[in-house]
């Protein structure tokens, strides 16, 4: 191996909720991981709550030899944002790794996550090339399915993402520099819970990365580290589309105020109010006779849902105490 590699750079961390039969096969992919000698890693499951049988499965792997250090966590407090919080908080590596529990690794994400964390060291916080594992047996059309789970393909070539903006990088196969995550200040305050049980809410993930950048760490992207994510056959139907599509608009919006394109409130509400209304035209008009079939009533769908999560969003923001309103808007822009 070319690169240097420092010790215990990298915890790879899965954080899990009632889903024992698709994280088995997520640290089965992990114990397949080509790594090298000197690369000392470790792993941590964080169980966020399940009634299931998470804790035994993660036993069977400790029982093995083929993942390092694997480690089971219980963080009772329900939401994603907890159970990443929880393994913040009993990390020892320079680096955590968040793996989702329905992820795939290449042999060599681990091996190759390592080698970019050691050649970029102003870097914060750093993505995968993530790709649909597509489900056959689906009653959703395989070209819908990427929309039930979070992909990210932006090429083979690294990107640094810019200085400025509302820029995503989603959970799914995410690292993030220990330190960064101090500076940042995320670990004593966040405004998104996540994903919480059976409620589909989100952006927790690009808060975090919001406010690392903030804390003057560079976010890339890094086509190296591949995984698969998963279309499990509960997520595959259309209601569930309509929840996760909710979902992510309301977490949008509210992660628009954090970074906004205007800076007064009013003005900026009167803006995503705008586009409800217009939204809202789109849908009536999708609802016309004359337009029918399953791809008609799809968008249909979304159209409607992403209607309901923006006002979500905008409810969410005015929610906030007054006091807390006036921190949270901007929050993640430069100080001027």
């Amino acid at each position: 191996m070319d690169e240097t590699i420092d010790a215990e750079i990298i915890e790879v961390v899965i954080c899990t909720y009632n889903n024992a039969a698709l994280l088995e096969h997520t640290l089965r992919s992990v114990s397949e991981q080509n790594t090298q000698p000197e690369l000392r890693w470790r792993v941590t499951v964080v169980d966020n709550n399940s009634s299931d049988v998470t804790a035994q499965v993660v036993e069977r792997f400790q029982r093995g030899d083929r993942i390092p250090k694997l480690r089971y966590l219980f963080e009772p407090r329900q939401g994603l944002t907890f159970a990443r919080l929880c393994a913040f908080s009993n990390a020892t590596a320079t680096w955590v790794l968040f793996v989702d529990d329905d992820n795939l690794l290449a042999p060599d994400f681990v091996i190759n996550a390592a080698k970019f964390a050691s050649s970029h060291p102003r870097c914060g916080a750093f993505g995968a090339c993530v790709r649909l594992q597509e489900n056959p047996a689906s009653p959703l059309p395989v070209e819908w399915q990427p929309l039930v789970v979070s992909t990210q393909d932006w090429g083979n070539l690294p990107q640094r993402l810019p200085d400025n903006g509302l820029v995503h990088l989603i959970g799914a196969g995410l690292a993030v520099k220990r330190e960064a995550a101090v500076a940042s200040g995320w670990l004593d305050r966040q405004f998104l819970t996540g994903r919480t049980g059976q409620q589909l809410s989100g952006g927790e993930d690009i808060e975090l990365v919001l406010l690392v950048r903030k804390a003057g760490y560079e976010l890339w992207y890094n086509p190296t580290c591949n995984l698969r994510h998963i279309v499990p056959q509960r997520r595959a139907t259309p209601e569930y589309l309509k929840r996760i599509w909710r979902g992510n608009a309301a977490a949008m919006t509210f992660l628009s105020g954090m970074y906004p394109n205007q800076d007064l409130f009013a003005i900026w509400l009167i803006g995503k109010l705008g586009r409800i209304v217009l939204l809202c035209a789109r849908g009536l008009l999708m609802g016309l006779p004359h337009r029918a079939g399953t791809d008609v009533q799809l968008r249909r769908i979304l159209i409607w849902a992403e209607c309901r999560g923006r006002i979500d969003g905008l409810q969410m923001a005015l929610a906030l105490p007054s006091s807390e309103r006036r921190v949270w808007f901007g929050y993640a822009k430069f100080p001027q």
